[in-house]
């Protein structure tokens, strides 16, 4: 009937934004709403070393950080004449590192000024720069897309050039070694069908002392994003694998030992815990639709119980890149159909495990 409005119990929402809860079930509460004032896209988010600040790139131009504890605008970085594709915090949290089509470019987190770190691409090698990160002991940039660059923070040079084999959209570095994991897309003529490419994902190891690439995972099923997430303590991966996330061992580079249940949501983007023990996918629900799109999930994983919790809705679109506080109690998601970022307090998640097997608190090195 048009014009009357329907009362739905609240208990029906309850149901419909945790369907695979019970009652008294603990789950995330919301922390705050980011809202930028647009309508376009929010391609990365990032938070600082300490958590005080979480760093975001929307409309593709413009970096702009916002204060976790005041719950607001800290300020806008840089509105840019090029289109940032990614970026990363150095671990002193002083600047950051932004890549667009083919340029590295460090930003002065207090100031906003913007130099060119270094030139990724050249003019006879045209590409997109869509993956960037610092090594985890902090004394490389790694950028990446159909070759990966390592650029010596010291040394300000780029120590390596190696040839992904594919165009990456995807990279994680492993801690506690010398390798990065790369999503690579690779493209190939179709066998029967003239003037068709094939398109086939691969997850490739990436030696990057050795400069070796090494094929451990062929024919990903496409997601809409990649983000892969490795465990603090590097020996396992967690990446995006269709409808589902596939946790790879480091060590063997098989599947690990026990494999995680399907997970309640069709992922594009996970995160770990600071301990290792919690696993976030995000992504959009399964099978549910809307005019303009599936709306943006999460759900978590506990790997000592190897029980999903969840899903629980975050965003109206579906869940594209996600950010995790060092202090494990704060997740970002945002989403690269809609220009708004939801924060997440995960304490009464966190504070519901067995105290014995509890998940770290913040130590004094990040207070």
């Amino acid at each position: 009937m048009t014009g009357h409005a329907v009362r739905v119990p609240p208990l029906f929402f309850a149901l419909l934004l945790w369907p695979g809860a019970t009652l008294g079930q603990n789950k995330p509460t919301k922390y705050a709403t980011i809202e930028p004032g647009i309508t376009e896209s929010i391609h990365r988010v990032h938070f600082s070393p300490t958590g005080d600040s979480l760093a975001y790139v929307y409309s593709g131009k413009t970096i702009a950080t916002w204060h976790t504890k005041a719950k607001e605008h800290r300020k806008q970085l840089h509105k840019a004449d090029v289109i940032f594709l990614d970026m990363a915090f150095s671990p002193d949290g002083r600047t950051l590192v932004a890549s667009d089509l083919s340029d590295v470019y460090q930003i002065d987190v207090q100031t906003g000024k913007r130099t060119l770190l270094y030139q990724h691409l050249d003019k006879d090698r045209p590409g997109h720069v869509h993956c960037l990160r610092y090594s985890p002991d902090g004394k490389r940039v790694i950028s990446a897309d159909r070759t990966v660059n390592v650029w010596d923070v010291e040394k300000r040079n780029i120590v390596a050039t190696i040839d992904c084999q594919g165009f990456a959209g995807d990279l994680t570095c492993i801690p506690g070694s010398e390798h990065a994991l790369a999503i690579v897309e690779e493209s190939s003529p179709h066998p029967d069908k003239p003037n068709t490419t094939v398109i086939d994902l691969k997850v490739r190891l990436i030696d990057l002392n050795a400069r070796t690439v090494k094929t451990v995972r062929d024919s990903v099923p496409p997601v809409m994003s990649q983000q892969s997430a490795a465990a603090r303590d590097g020996r396992l991966v967690a990446l995006p694998f269709g409808e589902d996330v596939r946790v790879l061992a480091t060590s063997s580079w098989k599947p690990a030992d026990p494999a995680p249940p399907k997970c309640p949501v069709d992922p594009n983007a996970c995160v770990f815990s600071d301990s290792g023990r919690l696993l976030i996918a995000g992504g959009s629900t399964k099978g549910v639709h809307s005019l303009v799109g599936p709306p943006g999930e999460i759900a978590i994983l506990d790997l000592a119980s190897n029980k999903w919790t969840g899903p629980v809705r975050v965003l109206d679109r579906e869940v594209t890149s996600m950010a995790l506080s060092p202090r494990n109690n704060l997740l970002a998601v945002a989403s690269s159909k809609l220009g708004t970022i939801t924060v997440w307090d995960l304490s009464p998640v966190i504070d519901s495990l067995p105290k014995a097997k509890a998940e770290t608190k913040p130590d004094a090195k990040r207070r």
